[in-house]
């Protein structure tokens, strides 16, 4: 054949077969650096959202609905009192390194995120398991008595407490998925690090650039790799929400997780702009164990002096409700209770009755710790200006990056600090369970019996209104002693490219990618 026409019918077919083979790669603004991605250990929404594709449970998230679907189990079945359920997992499954994946993996899994010594802030999510609240807290100290059983490789055997209505939802969430003994033993600290990963999910950490970017491969070696379409997605953390912008529209991302308020206004009206409502609340948290705000009084007096519509209308502008009550709205059969209204005569009386003010003593200055990004900025802000004005209170700002702060916050370095929450699932227990005496999260050391035992008894009733009823009762508690500042329930709003399919906008915000693609 004549060279000249071999090249050209060779240089046609290149062409022609070139968007067959061109990589599937999606760039995600990832917000934040995630503080870490164990999937045990993992409690913040940047390093949730990475894990969630790193790894898979015995169920994993619809990525529409976020309803529990069959994930590395195939099956399952439930005996007839509720409490024991057992999991048939999928039959060859495979590590990422090729190595064999089974129920055993679970299992030790599931004891570590329990073990004391891991210090997980999630813990509590295995607590509805039999004596799994008991071993966490060392009170129990054979792992053996959890009810964790592996049947065989393929069988496990799960064992409540007692029935628990919403076990299942929990399922999907990075700490019920497996872990590989031999390298979390052997690289305790450094096992999610690039040169050492290995894990179960449609994805691997193919490389890690501290407050740069993350970049994820496909697993070749996942259950349903023939169905992933993405051969890999760069997480890049902009914690500043305008550059991100910029970025996106020069095409560097292909979404942006979250707008600065004082953007939403002149962005909502584009078509690639995305709002949806939002399980999630915005609140900061007192330390009990700082002076004065050890004083009931004093939460009170500072909560009653925040107008929250100050906050939502003028301030952020982005479509937050105010509240002045904890629980997010939107949970089917869930109303809340009266919440805190702004009362300036009443927080003073209150500030008096606790000894501070014309005639009594004079008030410490207090410190507010939050995030470094603007909105957090402008409500610490607009906090510290308040209390100034209404109560002359002096407060100070302290801003840390991501990371800091969250360990700041863990370990209950703050006197009052910026939080916020993001449902696990749709039920309210996912909120106020972070109150409990014995909760992880509760950095805040809130600690009242009457508010864990209608937790406890939430957990026993199987009457959907009556349990309702309880919740209320509980959270009604939690506003009494208002260890908490309630201030707003969130909204989402992001963009995205159009070409990107298969990533959805949810109420949990969270986005599992085995099925998404790019379509140019």
């Amino acid at each position: 054949m004549n060279k000249k026409i071999f090249a050209g019918i060779s240089a046609v077919l290149t062409l022609w077969a070139l968007p067959l083979f061109a990589q599937q790669t999606l760039t995600l603004h990832g917000r934040d650096e995630p503080a870490k991605i164990d999937p045990g250990l993992v409690d913040d929404l940047p390093g949730a959202n990475i894990a969630v594709n790193l790894f898979e449970g015995l169920l994993r998230y619809h990525p529409k609905s976020l309803n529990p679907e069959p994930g590395i189990a195939e099956s399952w079945t439930l005996s007839t009192d509720g409490r024991t359920y057992t999991f048939k997992l999928r039959s060859d499954l495979k590590w990422s390194d090729g190595s064999p994946l089974s129920a055993a993996d679970f299992a030790y899994a599931w004891e570590r995120v329990l073990r004391p010594a891991t210090a997980s802030q999630m813990a509590y999510q295995l607590y509805p398991i039999k004596n799994a609240e008991a071993y966490n807290a060392g009170k129990l100290k054979d792992p053996k008595l959890l009810g964790i059983k592996v049947l065989n490789p393929t069988s496990l055997q799960v064992t409540l407490h007692t029935p628990t209505p919403y076990f299942l939802k929990l399922m999907p969430f990075p700490q019920f998925s497996p872990v590989k003994k031999e390298l979390v033993e052997k690289y305790p600290d450094q096992w999610t690090r690039p040169e050492h990963f290995v894990g179960n999910g449609p994805f691997v950490v193919k490389s890690w650039t501290p407050h740069k970017e993350i970049v994820m491969e496909k697993n070749p070696n996942y259950w349903e790799v023939s169905k992933v379409k993405l051969d890999s997605i760069r997480f890049l953390p902009v914690p500043d929400y305008d550059t991100a912008v910029k970025m996106y529209d020069a095409g560097q991302l292909d979404s942006v997780f979250e707008l600065s308020p004082l953007k939403v206004a002149q962005l909502k009206n584009r078509p690639d702009f995305i709002g949806t409502p939002y399980l999630a609340n915005g609140y900061y948290v007192f330390n009990l164990k700082v002076p004065p705000l050890d004083n009931p009084l004093v939460r009170k007096a500072l909560a009653l002096a925040v107008d929250r519509s100050v906050l939502t209308d003028k301030i952020l502008r982005r479509g937050d409700i105010p509240t002045g009550y904890y629980i997010p709205p939107g949970i089917p059969g869930y109303s809340p209770p009266k919440g805190v209204a702004t009362d300036i005569a009443k927080a003073k009386a209150l500030l008096a009755e606790a000894g501070f003010g014309p005639g009594g003593k004079p008030f410490p200055t207090l410190e507010i710790l939050y995030n470094n990004t603007p909105e957090h900025k402008a409500v610490a802000e607009t906090l510290q200006n308040t209390w100034k004005k209404e109560l002359g209170i002096s407060v100070t700002l302290r801003s840390e990056e991501w990371k800091v702060y969250i360990e700041s916050k863990n370990v209950g370095n703050f006197q009052i600090v910026r939080a916020g929450w993001v449902g696990d699932y749709i039920d309210p227990n996912t909120f106020l369970e972070l109150f409990a005496g014995n909760s992880q999260q509760n950095t805040g050391h809130y600690s009242n019996p009457e508010y864990d035992k209608l937790l406890s008894e939430a957990r026993l009733e199987q009457n959907g209104a009556l349990r309702a009823r309880i919740l209320k009762k509980a959270e009604a508690v939690l506003l009494e002693d208002m260890p908490l500042l309630p201030l707003y329930a969130l909204s989402k709003n992001g963009l995205i490219k159009p070409y990107v399919k298969g990533y959805y906008p949810n109420m949990q915000d969270v986005h599992p990618l085995y099925h998404a693609y790019v379509e140019k």
